[in-house]
């Protein structure tokens, strides 16, 4: 692997990391992740379907990175 490609896959991991941590994160402690949505979206669907629905976007997406 030349060391443009391993640069290459560290950047795409770290990047990747910081989506799967508020992802996982908001899995064990959703009430510290929930204030973090503004109050205009928080009617529409209840609160925990939202964290953990966008939570699966950040997973999604960082499955996509690292692809």
């Amino acid at each position: 692997m030349t060391r443009e490609a391993m640069a290459n896959l560290i950047l795409r991991a770290g990047v990747a990391v910081a989506f799967l941590y508020p992802a996982i994160a908001a899995i064990f402690a959703p009430n510290d992740w929930i204030g973090y949505f503004p109050g205009f979206t928080r009617g529409f669907v209840p609160d925990m379907v939202l964290l953990h629905g966008f939570g699966l976007v950040e997973v999604v997406i960082a499955l996509w990175i690292l692809s």
